[in-house]
């Protein structure tokens, strides 16, 4: 259906404000922000937002939150699938992005009477833009995207503000490899150091761990923050006693700082790396 022109009715525009709010909680937990609600009867039934980075699911997208919520929320009151499909029948779905061709899909299936979506998605769309999935009733706000831009907005300012850290951070690394050159002309406690910090890394990726604990705000992440400093406090039980009983105190200094300045760097590239596949720039 083309976009809705001149006034869209307050109602409709308020139930996409609340879309709106579950699309910057998933900002703030930095995920892509998009957020969704599903009214029946005028009332907001079931609400969504983007969790695939908290989940580690590509699949966790707004619209499969909420209609998942209802789901095993009606299977729990004992409703059959032809009841469940009369209910959904009844349902709009309001999303501040164009679902994508998997969520699409599924509304199709569900039975979802009407999709209402803030902008467009050039890329995935499934309303429209790519494909035509949901043919039964979707709508595109056009005077709602104003109040959607304020979301690129702020996420791209989150992102410059990351980007400037971990250019400071990298600064700080390279003058602590300075400092750390400075003061000691011996490169085996550097050398060392080094290991220190890299030989963990293959845990993290042959391993099953991860390097989400960087970004992630979450708990779930803490675990693999363990895993990590497990493992190079491991590697460093055996490196650091041996070298210590050859070192004096500038040396020793010396090889904590170049430790420093490793781990500095290595957190830098590894948070640079997932946010560039992200896409979060």
């Amino acid at each position: 259906m083309d976009p809705v022109e001149g006034e869209n009715s307050l109602v409709t525009l308020a139930f996409m404000e609340l879309a709106i709010e579950q699309a910057k909680l998933a900002l703030n937990s930095l995920e892509v922000p998009v957020g969704c609600v599903i009214v029946e009867d005028e009332k907001v039934i079931a609400s969504g937002r983007n969790r695939t980075n908290e989940t580690r699911n590509a699949t966790r997208h707004a619209e499969m939150e909420a209609t998942d919520y209802l789901l095993e929320q009606w299977q729990k009151n004992g409703l059959s699938k032809k009841e469940i499909g009369i209910r959904f029948s009844k349902c709009d779905l309001y999303v501040t992005c164009e679902p994508c061709i998997m969520c699409a899909a599924a509304i199709s299936i569900l039975g979802i009477k009407a999709v209402f979506y803030g902008c467009p998605n050039d890329k995935f769309g499934g309303c429209g833009s790519i494909l035509s999935l949901h043919s039964r009733n979707t709508e595109h706000l056009s005077s709602g995207v104003s109040m959607i831009k304020e979301i690129p907005m702020h996420r791209n300012l989150t992102g410059q503000f990351r980007l400037a850290g971990l250019a400071f951070m990298f600064s700080a690394s390279i003058l602590l490899q300075i400092l750390a050159c400075a003061i000691y002309s011996n490169w085996w406690p550097m050398l060392a150091a080094l290991m220190y910090v890299m030989v963990p890394m293959p845990c993290l990726f042959f391993g099953g761990g991860s390097t989400a604990f960087l970004t992630n705000r979450d708990g779930g992440g803490w675990m693999d923050a363990a895993k990590f400093l497990t493992g190079a406090s491991a590697v460093g039980s055996i490196a650091i006693p041996a070298i210590l009983r050859h070192a004096g105190l500038i040396e020793t200094g010396a090889m904590f700082i170049e430790f420093t300045s490793f781990f500095i760097l290595v957190c830098t590239i590894m948070c640079f790396h997932r946010a560039s596949l992200e896409d979060e720039w």
